[in-house]
């Protein structure tokens, strides 16, 4: 079981390798200093000392719950929680291009392709052509699919709640949706 407290470089299974950093990389974070002043340098501000808490504690946390989320799903149905993530934006779409999947945030190209394989390959999702443009793939959820989906969905929303939501109330989660939403929507507009 991962605790909070243990550190690990892995990114959870099914999250984009190429773009984690994990907790690893917050423990090594330091004030970047001028070495002929030790003053903070100008080109680069630091973050304040409670700036760098609440961003260790987020990054921490946020991948000690992804690792634990991960874990479980790999352990009572034998999906990834990136495959577990793809099959539910499939759920919620008739069919999707693999593009489309991976310009959502859901991986990299090469991620979303080796989880896509494997889901075809446990008859979880199928791959169709594109009638609107040859050089694209759609994939679909199938109903194997949808059943692995609905069994996976009791335990994590079980767990999420257990793990998250039951260390927040309904104000912090209202906030925490509020606060992540602009995240987003600022990092799409970059």
């Amino acid at each position: 079981m991962f605790s909070i407290g243990q550190q690990t470089d892995e990114a959870p299974n099914g999250v984009d390798s190429d773009a984690w950093s994990g907790p690893s990389v917050s423990s090594n974070l330091h004030s970047v200093t001028d070495d002929r002043s030790g003053e903070a340098a100008s080109e680069c501000e630091s973050m304040s000392p409670e700036e760098q808490r609440s961003w260790r504690a987020f990054v921490d946390g946020t991948h000690a719950l992804l690792v634990t989320l991960d874990k479980a799903l790999v352990c009572d149905v034998d999906l990834a929680l990136g495959e577990f993530l793809l099959l539910t934006a499939l759920s919620e779409n008739d069919s999707m291009r693999m593009s489309d999947l991976s310009s959502s945030g859901l991986g990299s190209r090469s991620t979303i392709s080796r989880q896509v394989s494997r889901l075809v390959g446990i008859g979880d999702i199928a791959r169709l052509p594109d009638s609107t443009d040859a050089r694209n793939r759609l994939v679909s959820i199938t109903d194997r699919g949808r059943e692995h989906l609905r069994v996976a969905e009791v335990d994590h929303s079980r767990r999420v709640r257990k793990h998250l939501l039951a260390h927040i109330s309904t104000e912090q989660l209202d906030e925490l949706g509020s606060i992540f939403t602009r995240v987003r929507d600022g990092l799409e507009s970059d």
